[in-house]
């Protein structure tokens, strides 16, 4: 969404106007724009209908190329596992060297 705001903004203008198509008309508008409005709607609803299989054209990419980026630079659940381990024996590893530190300041 970084790269394409101005999708977002579509999606977001798609969907309210889809939810503004779907209301029904009033008395008076239906009196005083008519057949106007009948295409105005069935244009609005085409629009979001356009719009919202877009987004979900757009999204199912961006999951496709993060997948994608995710298994070239190799993280997987596996190397994840394994890095979380690395960094909690580290972890361990500095809290051990800072209490003897500590220690051996206080004797």
């Amino acid at each position: 969404m970084r790269r394409q705001p101005l999708m977002l903004g579509a999606v977001g203008l798609a969907v309210g106007t889809g939810v503004a198509a779907s209301l029904r008309p009033t008395a008076a508008e239906a009196d005083l724009l008519g057949k106007a409005s009948a295409n105005a709607q069935e244009r609005a609803r085409d629009f979001a209908a356009a719009a919202a299989r877009r987004a979900a054209t757009v999204a199912d990419e961006l999951s496709t190329t993060i997948g994608q980026e995710a298994r070239a630079q190799e993280l997987t659940p596996d190397s994840i596992r394994q890095s979380t381990r690395e960094a909690s024996r580290k972890v361990e590893s500095i809290i051990d060297q800072s209490v003897e530190r500590l220690r051996s300041r206080m004797n």
